[in-house]
């Protein structure tokens, strides 16, 4: 045992110093009350404080922004298909916005339309796309609006062949995995999505019948939200590999 001398000088720098540090956040302290009947004061509790901790808030969007449902409900009994392009522009944006690479091209054109191609399809069925989807210059979606009044079995089976012709003449150019090619009567919709490896007619041998949306399906609704949704996220998927391979 050391005893220091009394004149022995004090060295502060030689003391470990431990500071106990007590977390006091979310803390409720409530004031003491006073007990009229004893004329006491009671004492706060000492007892740590059970602290609970908010649930993560995780955003997880499952409809459009308001301006695409204004601009839809200003479409009541419209029937021309240019009443419905901005709709369907606006749509296509906000799945494919330009800050994330995409381009929204309308009218168009494969570059062989109106060469020697284009004479092994009717030409009732040379239709030019409506809007295309563009992810490093290569077509990821093609969209085809027709007016309301066209919904009858005949013009939907026109609709559909249409669709095949466009996608066999833009697969042959596009360097994606897959497109997608959405016949759109106003706001009603059918859609598919084929590897581009294959043509229609081997798609559909292989596949089935892979349409979906049967023009019976408003496109804000929230069931054409998630189906296309789920879609196009695959889509982009697809396409940003295609850009790292």
């Amino acid at each position: 045992m050391q005893i220091r001398a009394e004149n022995e000088s004090f060295d502060s720098s030689n003391l470990n110093i431990i500071h106990v540090v007590r977390d006091l956040r979310n803390l409720t302290i409530n004031p003491p009350s006073f007990d009229d009947s004893s004329g006491t004061i009671q004492t706060l509790s000492t007892s740590t404080p059970e602290i609970n901790h908010p649930t993560p808030f995780i955003l997880t969007p499952s409809r459009y922004p308001t301006h695409i449902y204004e601009t839809a409900s200003h479409l009541s009994g419209h029937t021309d298909p240019w009443d419905f392009y901005t709709l369907w522009w606006q749509i296509l944006s906000y799945w494919f916005p330009a800050i994330e690479g995409y381009i929204i091209q309308q009218n168009w054109e494969t570059p062989d339309h109106g060469e020697a191609l284009s004479g092994q399809f009717p030409s009732m069925l040379l239709e030019q796309v409506t809007f295309a989807v563009l992810y490093a210059g290569q077509p990821l979606v093609l969209l085809q609006i027709r007016g309301t009044l066209d919904s009858t079995d005949s013009t939907r089976r026109l609709a559909r062949e249409a669709a095949r012709q466009q996608f066999d003449r833009a697969a042959l150019w596009s360097g994606h995995p897959t497109l997608c090619v959405i016949s759109a009567m106003g706001k009603r919709w059918n859609a598919f999505a084929r590897p581009t490896d294959m043509t229609s007619e081997e798609a559909e041998a292989t596949l089935g019948y892979d349409w979906f949306g049967e023009w019976t399906e408003n496109v804000v609704s929230t069931s054409s939200y998630e189906i296309l949704g789920a879609c196009f996220r695959m889509l982009k998927v697809a396409g940003e590999r295609f850009l790292v391979f």
